[in-house]
């Protein structure tokens, strides 16, 4: 009978090999081939077998995220994204996606379809995410490998690699100056840091919804897409694609900077969608809150295996990323310190005038939203709406203080850790 018992314990561990989700071979190789939207429709078909699944609801979340960008990367392909300076430093379009040589049309309406369709992605992955509730959940990335088909014709050609843009960004190149291997072993901290994520972006394409960015579009497009339907500035289409084939040309720069300067004067948005600020200020809210999730599953792990976000008793996974215990301190402090102004218990300093108790109630500006105008922000006359002298000022000294915490980089460990 022994025969029999090697038989049962075989098809036993079979059938718990078949629910325990990809192996993580196969995960990995899913995550190099790119293209994943066949990959999320087979993950979500084992899930409804086997719903009490979270490592498979885990994979399908990662999935979702990464689809997610790179659907967005594909469409900034499609219509040919030129990757200037003014988008290169614009969040969800500072992706670096290879040049396309026949470019769609595009016109406004299209564009600001691309950020619909990034919220509608976004929210589907943070409900898969949000119904994981098993602890003991884990999958491996080589976040080198991570294949991006930008170009969406179904491979992964050159320089369409995650890890293209990790690598720079994070100074993970050997002494050849070739890619490492960047594995990292995400776990249930990194189920909230990925939520948190997904509220991010979701509330920087609320805000952007919830304006009408047209006459923008009109002055500026030309510069961002080759074949952008403009309004009434159809006379700059050609000059605009001589100057790209001549990037020496004096002509080029003055006309990039004349129009950008057109752009920036153009910032007087209509408010379209007041109900998009309301979304937008929750999601920063529901992103603090799972950062304060995501830093205490993170205290609590005792391991140290490739950790994407360490604890102080844990290696950090890149040069320069050690944390310590006074930079979760400090960081808790910024949580505690955005959430009082998100919610309006203390107020941003206001930049101009000499009363240093007056300042701006950040939650009216999501709440009681008006036409956003650029130039009167800056100048100070938008903010008057919003400005009292009532409620306490959160103290610059405050925010200084966490940036020396965090070695005078706050920004850049902010990105990362979330």
């Amino acid at each position: 009978m022994n025969w029999m018992r090697c038989l049962l314990v075989a098809v036993a561990w079979s059938s718990l090999g078949m629910h325990t989700g990809m192996t993580q071979e196969s995960f990995q190789e899913i995550v190099k081939r790119g293209n994943f939207r066949r990959s999320i429709a087979q993950l979500k078909e084992a899930l409804e077998k086997d719903s009490t699944n979270d490592n498979i609801r885990f994979e399908l979340g990662t999935l979702e995220f990464f689809h997610t960008l790179e659907a967005l990367g594909q469409s900034w392909y499609r219509f040919g994204d030129r990757n200037n300076l003014m988008t290169d430093n614009l969040p969800l379009m500072r992706l670096s996606v290879t040049s396309n040589p026949d470019p769609e049309e595009v016109d406004y309406t299209k564009f600001r379809g691309v950020f619909v369709q990034v919220l509608a992605n976004l929210r589907s992955c943070e409900k898969t995410l949000a119904e994981i509730k098993s602890d003991d959940v884990a999958i491996e990335i080589d976040l080198m490998k991570v294949g991006m088909d930008w170009n969406g014709n179904g491979r992964i050609d050159e320089g369409e690699r995650l890890g293209e843009n990790l690598a720079m960004v994070l100074g993970l190149r050997d002494e050849r100056g070739e890619r490492e291997a960047f594995v990292v072993r995400f776990d249930r901290a990194d189920v909230y840091w990925l939520r948190g994520y997904c509220h991010l972006l979701s509330a920087f394409a609320e805000f952007f919804l919830a304006y009408d960015h047209e006459e923008v579009w009109n002055v500026y497009a030309n510069w961002v897409f080759p074949r952008a339907r403009t309004s009434g500035f159809d006379f700059s289409i050609e000059e605009i694609n001589a100057a790209f084939a001549d990037d020496d040309s004096d002509f080029a720069w003055y006309n990039s900077i004349v129009d950008a300067i057109a752009a920036i004067h153009s910032m007087r948005l209509p408010l379209r969608e007041p109900e998009a600020l309301l979304r937008s200020h929750q999601h920063l809210l529901q992103m603090v809150a799972l950062s304060r999730q995501m830093w205490e599953a993170t205290m609590q792990e005792t391991d140290d295996d490739r950790e994407w976000i360490p604890n102080p008793r844990q290696k950090p996974p890149m040069p320069g990323g050690e944390i310590t215990e006074e930079m979760v301190a400090g960081w808790h402090h910024f949580l505690n310190e955005f959430e009082d102004l998100l919610e309006g218990r203390k107020l941003v300093p206001f930049w101009r005038g000499t009363n240093k108790a007056r300042g701006l109630n950040l939650r009216k500006v999501f709440h009681e939203p008006q036409d956003f105008d650029l130039i009167f922000w800056i100048q100070g006359a938008a903010a008057v709406p919003f400005l009292q002298d009532d409620i306490p000022v959160s103290d610059p000294a405050t925010w200084d203080r966490i940036n020396r915490i965090f070695r005078g980089d706050f920004i850049g460990f902010a990105i990362w850790i979330n």
